[in-house]
């Protein structure tokens, strides 16, 4: 005995359209999320670089206009929004919160990777007025962050 179906009481896929779509919309998505995760990486050390650059250059500032001699901590840079408004955020993800403190360093290579900036305030040092970047991890290209 046949059973009979109304024309409207389809079984299954009629066409492969659906299930290709889903495949090609799951590839794209698996090539772009992990290169959307690295632009923001990216953007976020340029960041950080950015904000290296501006410290340096309020800190030069600095130097030139006390003649020769440069702050005892960053704070110093804010008082009247002469050489900077704000201790701009270091941002180094995925290992430190963004963040805009400042330790007190005692030469260039003296990190304890807490993140934040590191700052050389000892007039005694070789490295005196010398920022850096708090942090012993490696950027994306594979330089580490205290280096630069």
């Amino acid at each position: 005995m046949t059973i009979l179906r109304h024309p409207s009481e389809k079984r299954g896929f009629a066409n492969p359209e659906p299930m290709i779509l889903i495949a090609i919309i799951g590839i794209v998505l698996a090539v772009a999320i992990p290169q959307f995760a690295r632009a923001r990486l990216r953007a976020k050390e340029l960041d950080t670089r950015k904000a290296l650059t501006a410290l340096r250059s309020a800190l030069a500032a600095y130097h030139k206009d006390m003649g020769g001699r440069y702050p005892a901590h960053v704070s110093e840079l804010l008082l009247g929004d002469k050489y900077l408004r704000s201790v701009p955020k270091a941002k180094v993800p995925p290992h430190h919160m963004d963040s805009d403190s400042v330790r007190l360093a005692l030469h260039s290579s003296d990190s304890d990777d807490s993140g934040g900036w590191a700052y050389v305030a000892e007039p005694s040092s070789k490295d005196w007025g010398t920022v850096f970047v708090n942090c012993t991890h490696t950027d994306i290209k594979g330089a580490s962050w205290s280096d630069y």
